[in-house]
């Protein structure tokens, strides 16, 4: 967790708000009240989904989909603040995770045992309108809270036993995030955050058959960089 110094410079006497306020060489956060503020935003991290893995049958099947629950989440956002602490924008995120196992699959004609390698790539990417409002909380800490609603893009790639199954749709989604940033100078900062993301309940079907469903509410904790201009 981030958080700001004691101070910024030590001090040996007491100053006045006059001269508080202008900083004497100090380190401000960029002006909440300009009427111009643009904030700038790359993030990496790590992702998991709150999906279970029970509705498979089989305990090679659980353990197969367990491993497709945690990924790595790349992130960008823009946003633009008129007046204030209140900034819309754009924001950008995409999940990714994949694995791949040998597999075995029983004929329950004849008893037979059939081992094969199979894999599954798994994508989903989210692309919004978003809203934020950003708080003061220290000398160089600044508190942020966005929200977001959009495009929820997902894909899978299923390739085993001779039969590859791609994957695609979209439909509404939405994104909830709680972050800090910690500032290094007046327009450079360092931040942590957490975000929920919702994504919709989606079939993966094959020649007309449900093979499995695909649930991508998850959750991302993630750290990067900010620039504001």
């Amino acid at each position: 967790m981030l958080a700001g110094p004691r101070s910024l410079f030590a001090q040996n006497t007491t100053e006045s708000e006059g001269d508080s306020a202008s900083g004497n060489g100090s380190l401000h956060i960029p002006n909440q009240e300009a009427s111009s503020d643009i904030r700038l935003t790359f993030s990496y991290g790590w992702s998991r989904r709150f999906s279970s893995t029970t509705q498979r049958a089989s305990s090679q099947q659980r353990k197969f989909d367990e491993e497709l629950q945690t990924g790595q989440a790349i992130r960008l956002t823009f946003h633009y603040f008129p007046q204030g602490n209140f900034g819309i924008g754009l924001k950008l995120n995409r999940f990714f995770t994949s694995h791949s196992d040998d597999f075995t699959l029983i004929d329950n004609s004849n008893g037979m045992e059939f081992t094969d390698r199979v894999s599954e790539e798994i994508r989903a990417t989210f692309i919004g309108l978003s809203g934020i409002h950003k708080e003061k909380i220290g000398a160089k800490v600044q508190m942020n809270f966005g929200i977001a609603i959009g495009v929820f893009i997902l894909q899978s790639d299923f390739e085993g036993f001779d039969n590859e199954i791609n994957f695609s749709d979209n439909s509404l989604g939405g994104e909830g995030e709680v972050s800090l940033d910690y500032f290094v100078t007046q327009n450079f900062a360092l931040g942590l955050g957490v975000a929920v993301n919702i994504g919709p309940i989606q079939e993966m079907v094959n020649q007309g058959i449900t093979v499995k469903s695909l649930d991508f509410n998850r959750l991302d904790v993630f750290g990067g960089i900010r620039f504001y201009f």
